[in-house]
């Protein structure tokens, strides 16, 4: 919620205990929707079929090259930046759903957040320099 002030669009944001399927957490800002949850849901089935981030796939597809419209045929799937698994000690323990920003923007309020609540630091990346 703290990370949501840096941002000019509000979100809306899951957080679900993949052992028994439970919401364990979740935030709705006063500009976001039902629609904006339910595709934080289709972002953490992706994470679900690929056990990777939801972007994952996208970014493997167009590695192998590989047609797009495939990638959608699932309209309950959505490879699309904003959600990320959480490992502990090696099982997918939780998926970390976030919706409302654009594509990039998705990374950066995940990795604050989750720095703030571990109180880590990560490296900075220039993508820019990518």
């Amino acid at each position: 919620i703290e990370a949501d002030k840096n941002y000019d669009s509000g979100i809306a944001v899951i957080v679900v205990r993949e052992e028994d399927q439970v919401c364990v957490f979740s935030y709705v800002s006063n500009d976001k929707k039902q629609r904006n949850v339910d595709f934080a849901y289709y972002k953490r089935n992706s994470v679900l079929k690929t056990g990777h981030s939801s972007f994952w796939r996208m970014v493997d597809a167009a590695v192998k090259k590989e047609d797009f419209s495939n990638l959608f045929s699932d309209s309950n799937v959505v490879p699309a930046s904003g959600a990320f698994p959480i490992y502990v000690d090696g099982k997918h323990t939780y998926t970390i759903a976030v919706s409302g920003l654009s594509n990039g923007e998705y990374f950066a309020i995940i990795t604050d957040a989750m720095e703030r609540y571990l109180n880590k630091s990560l490296p900075k990346c220039n993508v820019q320099t990518i």
